[in-house]
């Protein structure tokens, strides 16, 4: 591929050489009118205007063949010097200083791709018309054409040749190198994007590569989570018979036969039945969150205080039976999966009941909107978290042990509650984080999509 291949075509070049030929044209003709309205060099403008015209309408015939052809586009260049070499008989003495501008002109709108010979050539090319006119006027050949002389002609003769021709080849000079500057350049632009094109499609080729390498990972880890969920729900809901059963057994043991049982049996039992219980409540609550995060719920419109009073309705007993206060404020509604936020505000609700004094216990329940979220928090005035168990309790089946409380109140749980709370949440594009320290109570922190008020007024 050559020069003038990856810079423009040859009907771009010659395309684009159009306007700019045609501005030159009626530029010239109309500066040859106004020196004559001003008197200062009086022209044949009617003439000049004939020529003009002329350059015109052959541009406009020519044009498809010229902007096909170099061959053509060259012919029409050779063309329109002669015509301009015309028009610098008309111009009189202002020739000298028109002739060099215009054929300078030339050599940097031609209409085709010259390179450095071909300036040289052209530049000469139009000196050597430039002196067949001084000739012509010399031996009277244009006088007998023309029989009376428009306007007064200097006689310089081979001086203003020499001239033209000097200015044209530095012209050339100049031009030639200034083009090859400015095409070098560009040529380099131009290696330069299609290097870097070529390095864009290579790196889209290795993103789509890469991201069809993960698509096909996520989905073996789904189907293989899909498995194991599958799986160990599987193995829960088959516990649950055993312990079941265990669990009866031991009881009507203990019923039937406890009185002539010795002590430390009966004792044995009843820690039989105590972590029978215990695991399967835990198997319970494991199935109950299989359950949950397994659903699919499409998301809607869900009005917390709803939620809150529901939750409150089922602790009651609870909540009469230790004589706590609960103060809900004004909760705004949010965007989600209704049955599952039902699950997440039960489960932080009866965590706070559970957990706080029987005097003296409080529970506040207050939301606030921050933007494209809203921030809910449910605060009592229990026992407190330590620290390194902020994190932790949010983990499957782990709760903060006895020995780590500051007070001996070891509430029954299973360790699935705020598991299930981090998955909904998760579900949801938010987040949960606990605000606690031994002795100064839990602050659970929800952040879940809110309803701006635009959508709350349309609904």
């Amino acid at each position: 591929m050559d020069a003038e291949e990856l810079l423009l075509t040859h009907a771009e070049r010659f395309r684009h050489s159009v306007p700019i030929r045609l501005g030159a044209y009626w530029a010239f003709l109309g500066g040859a009118v106004l020196c004559t309205a001003l008197q200062l060099y009086p022209m044949p403008i009617i003439a000049m205007g004939v020529v003009t015209l002329t350059e015109a309408v052959v541009l406009g015939l020519s044009y498809r063949a010229a902007a096909g052809s170099r061959l053509m586009a060259g012919a029409y260049l050779a063309f329109e010097g002669i015509c301009q070499t015309i028009l610098f008989w008309f111009c009189g003495d202002l020739r000298l200083g028109v002739a060099p501008i215009v054929y300078t002109f030339e050599l940097i709108n031609p209409g085709l791709y010259l390179g450095r010979l071909a300036h040289f050539v052209v530049a000469n090319g139009l000196g050597a018309l430039y002196s067949l006119l001084i000739l012509l006027e010399q031996t009277g050949v244009l006088a007998l054409i023309w029989s009376e002389v428009p306007v007064w002609r200097p006689d310089l003769g081979g001086a203003s040749v020499v001239l033209v021709f000097a200015s044209m080849n530095v012209a050339a000079i100049f031009v030639s190198e200034t083009r090859r500057l400015l095409e070098g350049r560009t040529l380099d632009l131009v290696f330069a994007k299609q290097a870097l094109q070529e390095h864009s499609a290579e790196l889209e080729h290795r993103v789509q590569e890469r991201t069809a390498a993960l698509e096909r990972s996520y989905r073996d880890v789904q189907r293989q989570s899909d498995e194991l969920q599958a799986f160990v729900y599987a193995v829960t809901h088959d516990l649950k018979n055993p312990l079941s059963a265990i669990l009866l057994t031991a009881d009507l043991a203990l019923k039937r036969n406890g009185g002539a049982l010795p002590t430390e049996c009966r004792e044995d039992l009843g820690q039989i039945m105590r972590m029978a219980g215990h695991t399967e409540d835990m198997i319970r609550d494991l199935l109950g969150l299989f359950s949950i995060t397994s659903t699919q719920e499409p998301a809607d419109r869900v009005e917390l205080e709803r939620l809150v009073s529901d939750a409150l309705t089922t602790l009651r007993p609870l909540i009469q039976a230790k004589n706590v206060r609960v103060d809900v404020g004004p909760l705004p509604a949010c965007r989600g999966q209704p049955t599952k936020l039902a699950h997440l505000i039960g489960n932080l609700l009866a965590n706070a009941v559970k957990y706080v004094s029987p005097i003296g216990g409080h529970v506040d329940v207050t939301a606030t909107v921050e933007g494209d979220f809203l921030e809910l928090s449910v605060s009592d005035n229990g026992p407190g978290i330590p620290e390194e168990y902020h994190e932790r309790i949010f983990d499957l089946f782990t709760r903060v042990p006895e020995t780590e409380r500051s007070t001996g109140n070891d509430e029954p749980g299973t360790g699935v509650g705020l598991a299930t709370v981090r998955q909904v949440v998760a579900m949801h594009g938010g987040s949960v984080w606990v605000e606690s320290s031994p002795g100064a109570g839990a602050c659970f922190r929800v952040r879940l999509p809110a309803i701006d008020s635009r959508e709350i007024v349309e609904r």
